[in-house]
């Protein structure tokens, strides 16, 4: 799995490239009311950046955690955000990151076989 090694969160869609291959697993904790996505990702000079779409009430906010994941506290419902995630990799085409809400869900999105790998 990639790690995250930084995270931000705009109102604005960053304009990446639209990519509907990116899978999503994990569910819905019961009560947590925030929807996570996958939306872009590009290659960022040497690093893959990813793009999730985030459905909350507020303006969430990001950080990553110990284990390079990315970490949202929102809630509610009915507000677009983006949260843009810079992994550890440069394998556009291979990559996953995990990613936890504050109501205690937790996703892997993943495109290609996942994994991606660290660069040098």
């Amino acid at each position: 799995m990639s790690r995250a090694t930084s995270v931000s969160v705009s109102a604005t869609d960053p304009g990446l490239t639209r990519d509907t291959s990116i899978s999503r697993t994990g569910t819905a904790r019961s009560g947590d009311q925030v929807t996570v996505t996958g939306w872009e990702d590009s290659l960022v000079g040497s690093s893959v950046v990813v793009v999730l779409q985030i459905n909350c009430a507020t303006q969430p906010t990001a950080r990553t955690d110990t284990n390079g994941n990315a970490a949202i506290t929102a809630s509610g419902t009915g507000n677009t955000y983006y949260l843009s995630i810079t992994l550890n990799t440069a394998t556009l085409d291979n990559w996953s990151v995990q990613v936890g809400t504050s109501g205690g869900s937790t996703y892997t999105f993943t495109k290609g076989t996942g994994g991606g790998g660290h660069k040098g």
